[in-house]
């Protein structure tokens, strides 16, 4: 009864916290501590504002994803090392700002592992259908994809695979508006750039 009598006391205050990015609103990203003082990748990277994409790609000689659909490029994290580059990109919807994609990108010794294990229901805080498609999928010229879905009522999925020494990560969140072809879409146009 008490959060069903709440109301905001203005609406535009909605609008502009929501507008504020990743990189200006995470603790993590801004002072670079993970949680419990833990180093994880999101603290280990600098983060940049999207307005930072033309400085960053002269600077490292790479073209970054751009904006698709309903979606723009929120918070961008890189950094290099001796062997390689990590790099993050957030991106959210232009909508709600809540909804959204991450591509993480990092050398595989910085890397998360790849899920070794394959099947329906998997793992215990969070339960996921796990599958390994070999070939070609959604244009991505590897050997082997993992494809994960999670086990609730809206879905949220994740795709891995391997290439060159790097392993990449890309992520959707959980959506009551969020479907499959949405997140394909999304992502063969991202990669195919």
């Amino acid at each position: 009864m008490i959060l069903k009598s709440l109301k905001a006391v203005d609406n535009c205050s909605i609008h502009s916290l929501g507008e504020q990015s990743f990189t200006t609103c995470s603790y993590t990203a801004r002072f670079n501590k993970g949680k419990w003082d833990s180093y994880d990748e999101v603290s280990r990277v600098a983060w940049y504002e999207s307005n930072k994409r033309i400085q960053i790609e002269e600077n490292l000689g790479i073209k970054l994803p751009r904006d698709h659909f309903e979606f723009f490029l929120d918070s961008i994290g890189y950094k290099e090392y001796d062997s390689g580059t990590e790099y993050h990109f957030l991106y959210r919807s232009q909508e709600d700002f809540t909804n959204g994609f991450w591509l993480w990108i990092a050398p595989k010794e910085l890397s998360d592992p790849l899920p070794s294990f394959t099947g329906h229901k998997i793992g215990t805080r969070q339960s996921w259908n796990v599958k390994k498609v070999s070939g070609s999928i959604l244009q991505i010229p590897v050997n082997e994809i993992i494809l994960c879905r999670q086990n609730t009522r809206y879905k949220s999925w994740m795709i891995h695979w391997e290439k060159d020494n790097y392993i990449y990560h890309f992520y959707s969140r959980a959506s009551i508006k969020s479907n499959i072809r949405k997140f394909q879409l999304f992502f063969s146009k991202l990669y195919s750039q």
